[in-house]
């Protein structure tokens, strides 16, 4: 109940942003809200991680992992300095939910077109990416890291090189998936991609996906070898799938907003490096969608798509495609069209979110009776401690 009440405010935000303009105080309020949404939860609230990660931090248990992975001395390193300030497992899920969705947050607040709609696609229309925020704790804190490297990086601060490079290696020793972020943020920085090259990957890579093109096992395993830090972890998930074709909404809706992006946008925002690392989050989640492990990659690279997804509200729109003529198209004649794609994703995907909702809690068996439903705060959990 509380996460549909929670959804239907933000989007009543946001409807009422694209009218009138909204004080950046009740965008500050809001995020302020999902950092308590997010660090106020039950310790069994986020699969059996997030149980094992407060486990740990509070010495009840000596691992973290539910496989045979070593401990990242990073990740002990950050329990460690925090033990020097703060001792409960409320205390430290609450620390990491700040400490995660700060820099999140800033993104959007300096970059998004619409910063009421990022915090609403946060939770629908991109996936299920407020999830990650939930269940990854570790990759979202070393997430963090990397993120706060391009803050300083796009901002130009002094030395901002080397506090990209320190900072990609503090969160790489943390969670060895992050790299991909900085490593991509550098590649596609300077590379200009097409628009009918996008166009065209975000139909294909959607087509190959839906047909299964990648559905063996051994193909993946294949195309991630020369990744053995990605690899190592694959094998305890391969049993696990979203293989119903109703899962296949999210792959679908982030493709559709890459294509309207497409027609919409600005040069100088279609050019930019968020809306080239959301791609590479359309094209892993196209690609293979029914694999939980890529699941969380996709969501590594989803969250710049809180940013490029707004551009399409921008206050002019440029429609250049291919060979066409280079329309200057106003706000007048591209929003009606726009708000009904958008609403279709927006309301459609909340609309099969519920059946996920109801799929966890009919399943949550499966992983340790631990679920993401019913929410509950963390002095109604029995693991309170």
């Amino acid at each position: 109940m509380i996460f549909n009440l929670f959804v239907a405010y933000l989007l009543l935000v946001t409807l009422v942003s694209l009218k009138s303009a909204i004080s950046d105080k009740l965008f500050y309020f809001n995020s302020l809200l999902i950092i308590l949404f997010v660090g106020l939860r039950g310790y069994d609230v986020g699969s059996v991680d997030t149980l094992n990660y407060v486990n740990f931090f509070v010495g009840k248990q000596s691992y973290y992992n539910t496989d045979t992975r070593d401990i990242e001395s990073g990740f002990v390193i950050y329990n460690d300095v925090l033990k020097v300030f703060i001792s409960t497992g409320w205390q430290y899920l609450l620390f990491n939910a700040a400490f995660s969705l700060v820099p999140l947050f800033y993104l959007i607040k300096k970059y998004s077109s619409n910063i009421h709609f990022s915090l609403l696609l946060f939770f629908v229309g991109l996936g299920l990416l407020y999830t990650v925020y939930f269940v990854c704790t570790r990759q979202v804190i070393a997430t963090a890291f990397v993120l706060w490297g391009i803050i300083i990086f796009l901002n130009k601060t002094r030395f901002y090189p080397y506090f990209f490079v320190i900072l990609s290696i503090l969160g790489a020793m943390i969670h060895s998936s992050v790299p991909m972020i900085s490593i991509a943020f550098i590649v596609l920085l300077r590379v200009k991609i097409p628009r009918n090259v996008y166009v065209s990957i975000c139909v294909g890579t959607f087509v190959l996906g839906y047909v299964g093109f990648f559905e063996n096992f051994d193909v993946l395993k294949g195309i991630f070898l020369y990744l053995n830090f990605v690899f190592s972890r694959l094998s305890s998930y391969a049993d696990i799938s979203f293989a119903d074709k109703s899962f296949f909404l999210y792959p679908f809706t982030r493709s559709l907003i890459g294509v309207i992006i497409c027609f919409v946008a600005r040069d100088k925002l279609y050019n930019d490096v968020f809306t080239k690392l959301f791609l590479v989050s359309i094209i892993i989640g196209n690609l293979f969608p029914s694999f939980q492990e890529i699941y969380r990659l996709v969501g590594l690279f989803s969250i710049f798509g809180l940013v490029s997804s707004t551009y399409i509200y921008d206050a002019m729109f440029v429609l250049k495609f291919n060979r066409l003529k280079t329309y200057m198209i106003t706000k007048k004649l591209v929003k009606p069209f726009v708000t009904m794609s958008l609403a279709f994703i927006v309301f459609y995907s909340y609309y099969k979110f519920a059946d996920y909702l109801i799929l966890l809690e009919t399943k949550k068996g499966i992983i340790d009776n631990a679920t993401l439903v019913p929410y509950k705060f963390f002095w109604e959990d029995k693991y309170n401690f």
